[in-house]
C-alpha cells in the first residue's frame, strides 16, 4: 500500500495525476464542493449567484492545480528551465574564448590596430596570459574527458575479454 502512495506521489509530482487509477476529478474534487454550495444558498438570490460564480472559480482552480496537476507542471518545467540554462552556461563559457580568439586573428583591421595601439604592454600581456591560461584550461578539460571515456572503454573491453 506505501508503494502504491509513493507511485502516485511520484505521479502527482511529474504533472500526470490522470494517469493514478481509479482518480477522477468529478469524484475525488467536486463532490465535495457541492455540500459547500447547497449550505451557502439560504434564499438570497443575488448572494447565492455571487456565491456561486466563487465556488465555480474556486473549483476551476482546484481542478488546475490537483486534476492536471498544475503545480507539478510547473514545477518540472522549473527544474528543465534550470538545467537547460545551466548547459548553455557550460556551453558558453566554453565557446567565448574561442569566439575571441578567432574575432582577434580574423577580423584584424585598421580600426582593431587603433584599438589596441592605445592599450598598455602590461594589460596586453594580460590578456595574452589569461587567453593562454583559458586556451590550456580548455585542453585540459578536453583531453581528460577524451582519454578518461577512451580508458573507460579500454577497461570494459579488457573487463569483457577475460577469463
Amino acid at each position: 500500500m506505501q508503494e502504491l502512495a509513493a507511485c502516485e506521489r511520484r505521479l502527482r509530482r511529474a504533472g500526470l495525476p490522470l494517469l493514478i487509477e481509479d482518480y477522477s476529478a468529478y469524484e475525488d474534487i467536486f463532490t465535495r464542493a457541492v455540500a459547500l454550495l447547497s449550505l451557502v444558498f439560504g434564499g438570497q438570490v443575488t448572494s447565492a449567484l455571487v456565491t456561486a460564480g466563487a465556488n465555480l472559480a474556486l473549483l476551476l482552480v482546484i481542478y488546475l492545480v490537483v486534476g492536471i496537476g498544475l503545480l507539478s507542471i510547473l514545477r518540472w518545467t522549473a527544474a528543465r528551465l534550470v538545467d537547460q540554462l545551466a548547459a548553455s552556461l557550460k556551453l558558453l563559457t566554453r565557446a567565448v574564448p574561442v569566439l575571441l580568439i578567432f574575432m582577434i586573428v580574423l577580423f584584424i583591421n585598421t580600426e582593431m590596430w587603433q584599438v589596441f595601439s592605445d592599450v598598455s604592454e602590461p594589460a596586453l600581456l594580460g590578456v595574452i596570459a589569461s587567453y593562454r591560461a583559458e586556451f590550456l584550461d580548455d585542453l585540459q578539460t578536453s583531453l581528460r574527458e577524451t582519454f578518461g571515456e577512451r580508458a573507460r572503454y579500454l577497461e570494459a573491453r579488457a573487463g569483457a575479454t577475460a577469463p
